[in-house]
């Protein structure tokens, strides 16, 4: 089991997204299913991915979340 005991899933949302996460073990270890309830686009995140986003400093993330309907490039 996980630190996640009986929970399926989640569902967390602001006025920007709404995401439905889960843990899949279908894999060689598990890992979290990101699903974007808004556009239906999905991921997969291992250890090792959510490490990275841990790890990585806030002025980085700033500049990934500067994309699309977000972006100040017009």
């Amino acid at each position: 089991m996980s630190d996640l005991d009986g929970a399926d899933e989640a569902l967390i949302w602001n006025e920007f997204a709404e995401i439905r996460i889960s843990l899949d073990f279908k894999g060689i270890t598990p890992r979290l299913f990101l699903e974007n309830l808004e556009t239906g686009a999905s991921t997969y995140l291992d250890p090792l991915e959510l490490a990275t986003i841990i790890d990585t400093p806030d002025e980085l993330k700033f500049r990934w979340l500067n994309i699309g309907a977000y972006s100040n490039n017009d």
